[in-house]
């Protein structure tokens, strides 16, 4: 990758968490924003899901337009950072001719990005909806995620949906376009348009879910060819979902996705477990118990809608975890998720 295009790629979409751990964030910030040494700058823990360009809606004197450049500067020579950005996919648009999106996190979406495999058969792929309260998307829970599934023998796409200031259907409709456009794409994408499937977590999940159970099979009279594809997954994978919008929801997600002081029609719609139908996928899920920022009723709740439907399910529940783990490699419990998802995936054909 050109120099100048490597800059831009780490200026305008690499997360600072993708690029840095904590203290390596700590003391690049800290070496070109001297205010950090007084508590007065962004602290590293807060910056770890922003791009070094959403950085610069911070005060002038505290993070100018030259700090920017200089960071980008210092990351771009950093050669595990020049490593890692050779794995970032182009974007694809949902759509042919789409306007600029509105506010920080939603500049050039929605888009998929494809990690497809290469085979002389078809592959399975799995659509993955980063969390992030529906204000942001997580980037330990996109592209890694993704690795992990093409290790797996499983193409990848990461959907990029738009967060805030959009709300419903935005996101769900987003989600909708990208299972269709990988269905009209699957022979030039080598995929089989029969094992497609969704994986989220957190508010993704609750993204996952809704398509799930609000899917539609495509309208056959549409004048765009795409949107005649049946949008339902053939299975779905929710990681520490947040499932409803009554009690027991994460209140930011919903804000953020509804509103303030939305409907009870809305609500009740928006609410996964409730929408649960005989046609509603396989799925599989995993939760912590004491996840404090979603509460694991959510898995709960649906998993028991799913049970009364006789729809094939798998849930995991381990005792002890903060939310937002994403593969939970060093977690010494949950880190077993990915293989127990990898054998339920492969008793369902992927």
């Amino acid at each position: 990758m050109e120099k100048q295009a490597l800059k831009k790629l780490i200026y305008e979409d690499m997360f600072i968490g993708d690029l840095l751990t904590i203290e390596e964030a700590k003391l690049v910030l800290e070496k070109h924003i001297p205010t950090m040494i007084r508590g007065q700058g962004p602290n590293p823990n807060s910056l770890k899901w922003a791009t070094i360009k959403q950085l610069r809606v911070l005060p002038e004197d505290v993070f100018s337009e030259n700090t920017a450049e200089a960071i980008v500067e210092e990351l771009a020579a950093i050669e595990s950072i020049i490593a890692y950005t050779e794995k970032i996919k182009i974007k694809i648009p949902l759509r042919e001719s789409q306007e600029r999106g509105e506010g920080i996190f939603n500049e050039d979406c929605p888009n998929i990005q494809l990690f497809l495999l290469e085979g002389d058969e078809p592959h399975p792929v799995v659509i993955i909806a980063p969390g992030g309260a529906y204000l942001f998307r997580a980037g330990h829970e996109a592209f890694p995620v993704a690795q992990w599934l093409n290790s797996m023998g499983i193409s990848a796409i990461v959907l990029n949906y738009r967060v805030a200031p959009y709300k419903h259907p935005i996101p769900l409709g987003d989600t909708k376009r990208a299972i269709r456009l990988v269905r009209a794409h699957a022979k030039e994408w080598n995929i089989d348009p029969n094992r497609v499937g969704i994986l989220g977590f957190s508010a993704g999940g609750h993204l996952a879910s809704s398509l799930g159970t609000q899917f539609d099979l495509g309208n056959k009279q549409a004048e765009d060819p795409i949107e005649q594809y049946s949008s339902r997954p053939d299975v779905m994978v929710l990681c520490y979902p947040v499932i409803t919008m009554g009690e027991h929801t994460h209140e930011g997600s919903k804000l953020n996705l509804l509103a303030e002081n939305p409907s009870n029609e809305l609500v009740n719609l928006m609410s996964s477990e409730k929408q649960i139908t005989a046609d509603t996928p396989p799925t599989f899920i995993w939760h912590t118990a004491d996840d404090a920022a979603v509460d694991v009723e959510n898995s709960l709740h649906f998993a028991a809608g799913l049970s009364r439907y006789k729809i094939p399910y798998a849930l995991h529940v381990f005792e002890s975890g903060q939310h937002g783990l994403g593969l939970a490699v060093e977690h010494p419990e949950a880190n077993a998720w990915t293989s127990l998802c990898e054998a339920w995936l492969r008793k369902r054909g992927f």
